[in-house]
């Protein structure tokens, strides 16, 4: 028999902790259970087939354990001996004083993930993908069970904002926005990155919820005998030499407080006047006394009929302007540009004059709406856009994103962002587009067309090709545009407006939304974009050919 650890009186005695091919077992230190154990690790090798690395393995002592002991049971079980393991599953186990050395490897494989990459060679929307997706989830695990110190986060959020804007020939570039913005929702102006403190107390505070709903778990059972036997863990307190596991998690309680209300059920738990529960944003508790309740005085005794009729907690608005940005159907450029524009954090400012005519500040304004060069690039596209006068950029980029005409909300979102990188801004007098569509017939035959005509509507070029292959019409959608482009390509075409009527390939390929069995196709028209000096996909609600 192998009697385990325990923690407190009461608490689950515990023999193993397994995880992978990563174990720790507990046991007194005596021949006998070093005997017990050898014996179970042999009967597993046995039974699997498998043989246990005891050169890899180790075991410690508590300090009370004699040095004979140890000598003895060192040579029993055939492993060497440690005075602590320091990690386990990757997390540290012992803690001193200088919490910042021991979580100093966290900045280090944060620093090594991005180091690697040249800003040189990821546009904005690499950049953000490799922040949220990669950089930021190395520390997901070991915040979630610890409490990171806040220099180490600093660190971290400062390593990544001058990943972000970038640097050139080693000196730093301008800083338009601080990390507490870029960290703020999209709903609401920023980038939707974490700051790494505020992400950390919200992991902590997912294991303190789930102590306070499941305390029949293992975990919970070891921390409710430990730390708080008599109460629940909203009422506990850090207790006598709290461990740092401990500590960590109960500092998140205060945000689980702020953002938790109970929910009346039976009334027999929740206290009226010190619990909060009232659907008003007015401290959420009972301010009043009441002379004929106690102040520990349970629902219950204020339950009847009307119960089940109160009001719950209202949500606030969300903000429309950021919410029709990011789900603009252009692709992420464009996307990172307008909010770059809505956040007025373009490089501009109000002492440097317009590089187009020497007039007038360089705002936001002037430069997408009120310049002599914005206004003739909006006017000669196909649109014949007239820009509103004294009109602010923000409600000019709203009325344009609720338009409801998905062509205008692509052209201008477009034009915009071709404006200000003053580069390749198109004629639309020698733009070309090209409509196409599928079919797919019985007997595994697929019949793709397509149609190029000049800015005046007029064909210069039809074409239609049989492919005996069994296709779905989303397939067969995206392979008739992969052939216009290659069609395109051929008669040296550099300006092009796609024309389809399917919005699901329209879709996939402004990286809108993702379908794997769409991708291969989707990557060979992506690899084509380069072959063209402007390419628009657009989404056309009758039938193109």
């Amino acid at each position: 028999m192998i009697h385990g650890l325990q923690v407190a009186r009461q608490a689950p005695v515990i023999t193993h902790l397994f995880f992978a091919d990563d174990s720790l077992l507990f046991a007194r230190a005596t021949g006998k259970e070093a005997d017990r154990i050898m014996a179970t690790l042999k009967t597993y090798e046995l039974a699997s087939g498998q043989v246990v690395n005891l050169d890899k393995s180790e075991v410690s002592f508590i300090q009370n354990v004699r040095e004979e002991d140890k000598s003895m049971i060192r040579d029993r079980m055939g492993v060497k001996i440690v005075s602590n393991h320091s990690k386990y599953l990757g997390l540290p186990m012992i803690f001193g004083r200088s919490k910042k050395e021991i979580f100093a490897m966290v900045v280090e494989r944060v620093w090594k993930k991005i180091k690697g990459w040249k800003e040189k060679f990821l546009s904005r929307t690499g950049k953000e993908v490799l922040i949220k997706d990669v950089t930021q989830a190395i520390p997901t695990y070991i915040m979630s069970c610890y409490k990171l110190p806040e220099t180490i986060c600093h660190e971290i959020e400062a390593m990544l904002a001058k990943f972000w804007w970038g640097s050139k020939n080693g000196e730093r570039k301008v800083h338009w926005l601080s990390w507490e913005c870029l960290a703020r929702s999209k709903s609401i102006g920023g980038m939707g990155f974490w700051g790494i403190s505020e992400f950390n107390k919200r992991l902590l505070g997912k294991q303190y919820w789930r102590l306070m709903n499941n305390e029949n778990s293992l975990v919970g059972k070891v921390f409710k005998r430990r730390y708080f036997p008599r109460v629940s863990i909203d009422k506990s307190n850090r207790g006598f030499a709290p461990s740092y596991v401990w500590r960590s998690i109960l500092g998140s309680r205060e945000l689980i407080q702020l953002g938790s209300r109970w929910r009346i059920g039976n009334g027999h738990t929740m206290e009226i006047f010190n619990d909060i529960w009232l659907p008003l944003n007015s401290g959420f508790k009972v301010k009043s006394q009441s002379r004929n309740l106690d102040v520990e005085s349970k629902f219950v005794e204020l339950i009847d009929e009307r119960a089940s009729k109160l009001p719950g907690p209202l949500r606030p608005p969300c903000k429309r302007l950021w919410q029709k940005i990011w789900s603009c159907p252009v692709n992420n450029r464009i996307r990172n540009f307008l909010w770059r524009t809505a956040g007025n954090i373009l490089p501009t400012k109000t002492n440097l004059l317009c590089i187009c005519y020497y007039k007038a500040p360089e705002t936001v304004n002037h430069l997408l709406l009120d310049c002599e060069f914005a206004r003739q690039t909006f006017f000669s596209s196909m649109l014949s856009y007239r820009i509103p006068s004294g009109l602010d950029f923000k409600d000019w980029l709203l009325k344009t994103l609720t338009c409801g005409d998905v062509f205008s909300t692509q052209m201008l979102s477009t034009l915009a962002y071709k404006v200000d990188t003053g580069k390749d801004v198109p004629s639309f007098r020698d733009v070309h587009f090209l409509q196409v569509d599928a079919s797919v017939l019985e007997g595994g035959i697929t019949i793709l067309g397509c149609v190029f005509k000049d800015h005046n509507q007029v064909v210069i070029y039809a074409a239609c090709r049989k492919e005996i292959v069994s296709l779905d019409v989303v397939d067969a959608e995206i392979m008739a545009i992969r052939w216009g482009l290659m069609l395109a390509k051929e008669l040296k075409i550099e300006r092009i407006v796609v024309q389809s009527d399917a919005k699901t390939v329209v879709d996939c390929v402004n990286l809108n939304r993702y379908f794997a069995v769409l991708e291969p196709i989707v990557v060979d028209v992506r690899f084509l974009l380069s072959s063209f000096n402007f390419l628009l996909f657009c989404f056309s609600a009758e039938p193109v050919i």
